[in-house]
């Protein structure tokens, strides 16, 4: 399906999902569009699904950008939790987390669904509505999360 997104405000929470070669143009579009969305605010909760993405051997370009991204939104993120999958997502995802300046109770990395609500201090009784939200956006039922 692509790269993706939903905001739900009722839950504070913004869904991003990513999928192909992660690369800076993917990653700022993505933000730019969301800000333009009527329902974002900021600080709201984010949680970027990765499973989808392949990550290029250079990592350092991966990071740079992530870190240019944090630095012109700084003021803006709220908790981050990143979804992996793979070994390569998660050490990528994980590079990033401790390369950015915002501390690592504020960005948390995960291999499942539950772990990153939990992170995100995600009400319970929210859980599915966020996974069906994630099939809606993937287009996969057939997806554990």
């Amino acid at each position: 399906m692509g790269n993706t997104y939903s905001i739900l405000p009722d839950i504070g929470l913004i869904i991003e999902i990513y999928e192909g070669v992660f690369n800076r143009e993917m990653l700022f579009n993505m933000k730019e569009i969301i800000h333009k969305d009527e329902n974002y605010i900021p600080k709201m909760k984010i949680l970027a699904d990765l499973r989808g993405v392949r990550i290029l051997p250079d990592r350092t370009e991966v990071i740079t950008n992530l870190q240019e991204l944090v630095i012109v939104m700084k003021d803006n993120i709220g908790r981050v939790a990143l979804l992996t999958e793979t070994p390569e997502q998660t050490a990528g995802a994980q590079l990033f987390a401790f390369g950015v300046e915002l501390g690592e109770e504020h960005i948390g990395v995960y291999t499942t669904l539950s772990a990153s609500l939990k992170h995100l201090d995600v009400d319970p009784k929210d859980y599915k509505t966020i996974e069906n939200e994630l099939h809606k956006l993937s287009g996969r039922n057939d997806r554990e999360f």
